[in-house]
């Protein structure tokens, strides 16, 4: 059933819709607030999709590497999953927003696909010294209006991705 449901986050185009503005990107900022806490190395603890968790602890270990405004996310493996930059505005209330890289499957024709990196609209947060959660709204269940989410939660009908990160 995970399997299922992870493949469903990876499935399909993420292109947005014709009649959908694009999500306008957070403000950029200096190397100060936000970007500070960000980084070094994360090992992702917990994915959450549909309100479920979709791996077994300790999650899926994958690493994200923030350095200043560029990001990484490597597989345990040390495959390449997405890199790119990043913008962050905020905090407000302990929220920050992020425009944050993450690696699709598209399909390119019959039972062919390719990986995609595209920009997703997330918010962040810090929890203590060495956690981190960030939450964003998957990118092929995005529904008309929604941009960002405004908390960090994944239920059964928000279409929201929760992912749990320590410091490495």
């Amino acid at each position: 059933m995970r399997a299922a449901i992870f493949a469903m986050i990876l499935a399909g185009s993420a292109a947005p819709a014709a009649d959908e503005p694009p999500v306008a990107p957070a403000p950029r900022l200096k190397d100060d607030g936000p970007l500070d806490q960000l980084k070094g190395t994360w090992v992702e603890t917990s994915v959450q999709y549909f309100g479920q968790e979709l791996f077994d602890p300790p999650g899926t270990s994958n690493l994200m590497t923030f350095n200043g405004t560029t990001f990484t996310e490597l597989m345990p493996s040390g495959k390449l999953l997405a890199n790119g930059e990043i913008a962050v505005a905020g905090p407000k209330g302990g929220v920050f927003q992020v425009d944050l890289p993450k690696a699709i499957l598209i399909r390119t024709g019959p039972n062919r696909f390719a990986i995609k990196t595209i920009t997703v609209a997330a918010i962040g947060r810090f929890v203590g010294q060495n956690q981190l959660q960030l939450c964003y709204y998957d990118p092929d269940l995005i529904l008309p209006g929604q941009k960002r989410p405004e908390k960090f939660e994944s239920t059964t009908t928000n279409g929201a991705v929760l992912i749990t990160l320590k410091r490495k």
